[in-house]
């Protein structure tokens, strides 16, 4: 089975990386790159594959809009309720949008630590 390396990149005003680097990383299929955001992901799993597929379809539904970052908004919008109705069926009480984002940014920060302790030991 082939392996997926997804890539966040990093969204904060000072970042560079734009939608062209996200095109140029989607378009070298051979290595299995697809761009989303902050963190390096590499593993030989099929949940790996399917991730990288669904990234790759959301990338090119996005690119047949005129509005690209208002649809990728509203899939992220989606993305969350969903994951807020899962986590209420599967732990039997609510989460608030408010708590979904606070979550994300508390993974986002260690992940940035991570990366900065990794920088660092180089």
């Amino acid at each position: 089975m082939g392996s997926a390396r997804i890539v966040v990149l990093n969204r904060q005003p000072s970042n560079t990386e734009g939608t062209y680097e996200v095109e140029r990383v989607l378009h070298h299929g051979a290595s299995r790159n697809i761009a989303v955001g902050e963190v390096d992901i590499h593993c030989q799993t099929n949940r790996s594959e399917l991730l990288a597929e669904i990234l790759f379809y959301i990338h090119e539904r996005a690119k047949c809009v005129d509005a690209v970052d208002r649809y990728l908004e509203h899939v992220l919008e989606y993305c969350k309720k969903d994951y807020i109705q899962a986590w209420k069926k599967q732990m039997g009480m609510s989460k608030s949008m408010d708590d979904v984002e606070k979550e994300y940014e508390r993974m986002k920060d260690r992940d940035q630590e991570r990366r900065k302790a990794a920088w660092e030991k180089r």
